[in-house]
């Protein structure tokens, strides 16, 4: 076990929380709420949220913004600024901690995927790549749209365009930025202004940029308060990747019917849904991708590292989703269960336990955690699957009554 250790909560755990901090939660939630907060307050745990958390937890309308704000509020309470990294960035780690323990990459730097600095946001170090250049382009087209009534008048301002210093400008115009987003100056100019500068990385940048909004409240009140832009991608991201595996197991439920239902067709539909998982894992590594350069790896070796079988039989995510899919996808087909309802928050859940190697106990609902109790036994004794359980659950962490350890 870690010390403190790590403590996962399910969304809705936050949720209640944030109800117990409006006044009008069960008093029995208020009852583990103080519980729980006691063992973060007296160092006996920490509790890390993740982007996955908070897309469920932070859904928006103005006319109950103390909903929202309460929640993020629970959360501040609960996990300070303990933080696991965002599903992509967690992928590359594991693949990259594991090519390093096993001398396939040289190792360059420590990789830790838990911070106490509200690093739950993604790396945008790409985006931030020859800013300037990009900057400059985006001017450059900008002006080729324009009009203008003489030849000479064209080439004068493309000619005064040329001497544009985006740094200088940017520099001058971040306490405007700042006061309109409600950002510290330094927070402009230490990452947009540097990066611009070549006074800081591209991933220096991104971490400078964001580590001034991420505290929850602030984000809720930056990107859904301030910002002009779609508000909804945040929110929509983990239910979006639950509509879409839920169409798909509705698709194989179709499919599979007239299998099931013929002699030795359970023995059949299982037999060929057990030969998904190894690719359904590594097709879940894949998702790393975005984020080789970080720890270690350019694209070229993360594809060659997640294409080795052996490799890839060694970590612990392909494991974990492949075989949660498949059990699900076998109970759902009518295979190992009957008149099983297909949840759209399954996607969600699937990426929640990703973070299981991660943390020391983890909170989830009762049916997709006995699903993941029973195809990763290895991780079973960190997994609670009712929030009642939860306080005693870390208590006998804390006493070494239960060994977390990996």
């Amino acid at each position: 076990m870690r010390s403190p250790a790590v403590v996962y909560l399910d969304t809705q755990d936050y949720s209640r929380f944030g109800d117990v901090l409006r006044g009008v939660g069960a008093p029995d939630t208020e009852v583990i709420f103080r519980e729980i907060e006691k063992r973060v307050i007296n160092g006996d745990i920490v509790c890390a949220i993740s982007m996955p958390i908070l897309s469920e937890l932070l859904q928006y309308h103005g006319d109950f913004r103390e909903t929202t704000i309460k929640k993020a509020e629970a959360v501040e309470r609960l996990c300070g600024g303990w933080a696991l990294a965002c599903p992509s960035r967690l992928i590359a780690a594991e693949v990259g901690a594991a090519a390093i323990a096993s001398g396939r990459i040289p190792k360059a730097r420590e990789i830790s995927v838990l911070t106490s600095d509200n690093y739950w946001y993604p790396n945008v170090a790409e985006v931030l790549q020859n800013l300037g250049e990009k900057l400059k382009a985006a001017f450059d087209s900008e002006i080729a749209k324009r009009s203008f009534p003489e030849r000479w008048q064209r080439r004068k301002f493309k000619r005064a365009a040329k001497n544009i210093n985006f740094s200088a400008f940017l520099d001058h115009a971040a306490p405007q930025i700042a006061q309109e987003y409600g950002l510290p100056v330094d927070s402009i100019k230490k990452s947009i202004v540097a990066v611009i500068n070549k006074k800081a990385t591209p991933e220096e940048a991104s971490r400078r940029l964001f580590e001034a909004i991420a505290k929850p409240t602030k984000f809720v009140e930056l990107y859904f308060e301030r910002i002009e832009t779609d508000r909804s991608a945040l929110p929509s991201w983990m239910s979006s990747l639950g509509s879409q595996m839920q169409d798909l197991f509705i698709e194989l439920r179709a499919k599979t019917e007239p299998i099931v239902a013929i002699d030795e067709g359970r023995s059949i539909a299982r037999s060929e849904l057990s030969t998904w998982t190894i690719d359904l894992g590594r097709a879940v590594l894949r998702l790393g991708g975005d984020d080789t350069d970080e720890f270690g790896m350019d694209s070229e070796t993360y594809a060659k590292l997640i294409g080795d079988d052996d490799f890839v039989g060694g970590l612990a995510t392909p494991r974990i989703a492949g075989n949660v899919i498949v059990a699900y996808a076998l109970q759902v087909s009518g295979v190992t269960s009957k008149n099983a309802k297909i949840e759209r928050s399954f996607g969600g859940d699937l990426i929640h336990a990703l973070y299981l190697p991660h943390v020391d106990l983890w909170r989830g609902d009762r049916r997709f955690s006995a699903i993941v109790k029973h195809e990763s036994p290895k991780f079973s004794r960190k997994i609670v699957s009712s929030l009642q359980d939860l306080p005693s659950a870390i208590d006998r962490l804390i006493a070494g009554e239960t060994d977390c350890s990996d």
